[in-house]
């Protein structure tokens, strides 16, 4: 397996967990978006750039700024 491969495996495998966390309701529907964003141009991004993105997503809960009950179908 290649590096391109393995980058490709962990792409997925860090989407799948982001789409888990919303569909749990820890991450809001925008979260989640930024999250795939990051994601997305994690090659173009700085590692720092990325953590911190990725730090970012699920505070506006811990923050109080949840939704009301509206995350699950």
């Amino acid at each position: 397996m290649d590096l391109v491969d393995r980058l490709e495996r962990v792409r997925l495998r860090l989407a799948d967990a982001y789409y888990r966390l919303h569909q749990e309701g820890i991450l809001e529907e925008a979260e989640l978006e930024e999250a795939i964003e990051v994601i997305d141009q994690i090659e173009q991004l700085s590692p720092g750039e990325v953590a911190g993105r990725l730090r970012r997503l699920g505070r506006g809960q811990a923050g109080g700024a949840s939704p009301a009950g509206g995350a699950a179908p």
